[in-house]
């Protein structure tokens, strides 16, 4: 994820039980655990688009 802008951070809280397993599953696609987590925003992002095109058409 190379962007010629810095992303300027964000600070996320979440229960020390979701991160441990999402350290996990970054570790196991060999991802750093923000790249998971933007992974998976991403694809719930593209998901629910998705899903609202299909209920216009």
């Amino acid at each position: 994820m190379s962007h010629n802008k810095r992303i300027p951070p964000y600070p996320l809280r979440m229960p020390q039980e979701i991160r441990e397993w999402y350290e996990e599953e970054s570790d196991k696609s060999g991802r750093s655990l923000n790249a998971e987590i933007v992974k998976i925003l991403k694809d719930r992002m593209n998901r629910v688009i998705g899903q609202r095109k299909h209920a216009v058409q």
